[in-house]
């Protein structure tokens, strides 16, 4: 009597775990999409995801690999708005003199993206920009800063 009574326990925890994980995958989101230049060339990138404003709580960004043809997919989303950033892979050959922009760091201009509960987002492009290399001279006439060999650091 007791052993039918565990097993049957089990059996309907398992039951519930099933359900719950069903419940919980039907119920999530996804956004996927692909990474390209300005000139529409796709791009190898790290691609960041967080959460476009803050919900209370803190919740790590999700960073993931693009495919070898700029694509990339986060699932199991809740339901919220959520932002876009991405690092361009340095074996990527960026137009002379114009390397690309760390959106992660320096921003990407792209809207958030609403995800609803269950919803499929697809076919979003992220467009890498490029940047300037700019050539700096600092004066410092008091001597504050510390020497720098010439070359650089």
């Amino acid at each position: 009597m007791i052993e039918f009574v565990r097993v049957a326990s089990v059996g309907a925890v398992a039951a519930l775990l099933a359900q719950l994980a069903a419940a919980q995958s039907a119920a999530t989101g996804s956004i996927s999409g692909r990474v390209v230049s300005e000139q529409g060339v796709l791009l190898q990138a790290k691609v960041t995801l967080t959460f476009a404003s803050a919900r209370g709580y803190p919740a790590p960004p999700r960073r993931v690999s693009t495919g070898a043809d700029g694509s990339f997919s986060f699932s199991r989303l809740a339901a919220g708005s959520y932002a876009l950033c991405a690092q361009v892979s340095a074996a990527e050959a960026a137009p002379a003199n114009s390397p690309y922009v760390d959106t992660c760091v320096w921003g990407s201009g792209q809207a958030p993206i609403a995800v609803a509960a269950g919803q499929q987002v697809g076919g979003i492009v992220f467009t890498a920009v490029k940047g300037a290399w700019l050539e700096v001279h600092v004066a410092d006439p008091d001597g504050v800063l510390p020497p720098v060999p010439i070359g650089g650091p």
